[in-house]
């Protein structure tokens, strides 16, 4: 029998076997993850998590949703007010709607299964493996460390770099309509403005729209591929857990960042 102080008992995993990281079949999961990471910046895990459990994890959603802060601002694409030496029409000025409901790690309680994922060690290795980074570490800060994102009629998340360097995402309910994961995977904070530009003025050409089923695990390179998430209608909410890693031990987002996604800053930085 599973340790129950251990998330096994959520994972697919005769298909996902983190649980024993000495296997070929998990050796043979990292390498094709990895290729897509790779190649997109991104790798997508559908049915990651048992289709029995999810809706445990819709429910629990539900009951941490209105512990959630909301969020309403108008920013650019690396999540500040605008580069004031720049042009008012420059990409890395224009500001994009980010409307949701955030639910802060400091307030997600410890035994929550969600919880008890994101701080396994094996879980944490499977996504620097599937990174290629030899380390990751959890971050720092209660409030971002964890969260559960909640999108109800007329919220979108409008297109950003993550201020993590790995943002990993677990679809837990889908709204109605829209909600989609769009990525822009062919542009980067550091390639130039054109592509940038192309693809805030609606250009598709380098853009993925990720239909992600319940249960799917998506893990995006949070600082190089650029994201967003369509407007969410249809009276349905949209229920996703947001998990953050670094690529160094200690690493905090900004102040600024904090308090537009929270309201707040943390008590303290995790143990």
């Amino acid at each position: 029998m599973a340790d129950p102080s251990l998330p096994v008992e959520l994972i697919e995993t005769d298909r996902f076997p983190i649980h024993d990281q000495t296997l070929a079949a998990y050796v043979a999961l990292v390498d094709a993850a990895r290729e897509q990471y790779r190649a997109r910046r991104y790798a997508v895990l559908p049915g990651f998590v048992r289709a029995g459990e999810v809706a445990a994890l819709r429910d629990e959603c539900a009951r941490l949703a209105p512990l959630g802060h909301r969020q309403a601002e108008r920013l650019t694409v690396f999540l500040g007010p605008g580069q004031a030496d720049v042009a008012a029409d420059h990409p890395r000025r224009r500001l994009l709607e980010h409307r949701s409901v955030t639910v802060a790690g400091d307030v997600i309680p410890p035994g929550s299964p969600l919880r008890r994922l994101y701080e396994w060690d094996p879980f944490t290795r499977f996504v620097a493996d599937v990174a290629g980074e030899p380390h990751l570490f959890r971050s720092a800060d209660r409030l971002s460390a964890l969260n559960v994102s909640v999108m109800s009629d007329g919220d979108e998340i409008g297109w950003h770099f993550d201020p993590a360097a790995v943002a990993v995402s677990l679809a837990i309910h889908g709204a109605a309509e829209g909600g989609r994961l769009e990525i822009a995977s062919g542009v980067s904070p550091d390639g130039g403005d054109a592509a940038l530009a192309e693809v805030l003025a609606g250009a598709r050409s380098s853009v993925d729209t990720l239909e992600l089923a319940p249960g799917t695990l998506v893990i995006v390179s949070g600082d190089t591929a650029m994201r967003r998430v369509s407007p969410v209608s249809g009276g349905s909410p949209r229920f996703t857990a947001e998990f953050a890693y670094e690529l160094n031990a200690g690493t905090v987002p900004p102040d600024s960042v904090r308090i537009g996604r929270y309201g707040r800053l943390a008590r303290g930085r995790r143990d």
